[in-house]
């Protein structure tokens, strides 16, 4: 299953039995962490990411979700050039 490193977390509003569900994208250090001496992980990466970035343009359009995104996607991209070249 190709599903990215992000927590799901939920949280009540107004103190009331409703609840609403959100993600929030892990830092960037995390990010990196996870992505360590994992080429599977790194290549799903590499091949998911520029499709949530697509998939943000078209829905949301929010440009601090599309920045995080690509921060990632080039993380992502190093480590994959790395684990090519053998490094």
């Amino acid at each position: 299953v190709d599903r990215p490193p992000f927590f799901v977390y939920t949280i009540s509003i107004n103190n009331k039995e409703k609840e609403k569900n959100m993600s929030k994208m892990i830092s960037v250090s995390q990010f990196k962490k996870v992505l360590e001496n994992k080429p599977q992980e790194i290549a799903r990466m590499v091949r998911v990411l520029p499709y949530m970035i697509e998939q943000e343009i078209k829905t949301t359009n929010n440009k601090k979700v599309i920045n995080g995104l690509e921060k990632r996607l080039i993380i992502a991209q190093g480590f994959y050039a790395l684990s090519q070249i053998g490094v």
